[in-house]
């Protein structure tokens, strides 16, 4: 649609869409505040600034709203700022966070909570899947939350969906452990499946 991804305009042209979910990348600040952010790295592939280059999690928050644009020219949204939309500009009931840095887990856990509690405030559904990408996220994960106090959803195997008791599972259509046999084991057990 002409937005960039991991945008608020983004999310507002999802409910145009009629989607019912959405996937955000999730990052984090030097100074510890969550965003929406795919690369490691900012760069002129990614974002238009002559100012911030280099990891992501070098920069203040502060300096990267005011310094950065996505590609659409819209400022990188906090993670805060893009639950807040989702909330008031869609009917998206889920959404899955892919944890990009394991650093941004611990200062997204409040905000999560908060849009859920809003969600269940309102009378809506909100579901909020923190994604398991990789063995990093997937320990620092098992340090700082447990089991049952969040949705989660990992892209890693069928074992590591029954170890962290997975609401869902995400493996990769290419990867290593997509398998049909896995699909049907995990959504035998009652778990959602979305492949991609």
């Amino acid at each position: 649609g002409g937005y960039s991804y991991n945008s608020l305009s983004g999310i507002k042209f999802t409910a145009l869409t009629g989607a019912n979910g959405i996937e955000f990348d999730l990052n984090v600040s030097k100074d510890k505040i969550p965003f929406i952010f795919h690369d490691e790295s900012f760069d002129p592939e990614n974002i238009q600034s002559d100012f911030l280059v280099g990891p992501v999690d070098r920069y203040n928050i502060e300096d990267i709203k005011l310094l950065g644009y996505l590609p659409d020219g819209t400022r990188i949204p906090t993670l805060d700022e893009a639950l807040n939309s989702v909330l008031i500009n869609t009917n998206v009931n889920s959404i899955w966070l892919d944890v990009k840095n394991p650093a941004a887990l611990a200062p997204s856990f409040p905000v999560i909570e908060k849009y859920i509690s809003m969600a269940e405030t309102s009378g809506r559904i909100l579901n909020i899947y923190i994604g398991i990408p990789d063995n990093g996220v997937l320990n620092e994960y098992k340090i700082l939350a447990p089991a049952g106090r969040h949705k989660v959803l990992t892209e890693l195997s069928t074992e590591a969906v029954k170890e962290l008791n997975a609401d869902a599972w995400g493996p990769q259509f290419n990867g290593d452990y997509y398998s049909a046999e896995g699909i049907s084991v995990v959504k035998r057990e009652g778990k959602k499946v979305f492949l991609w």
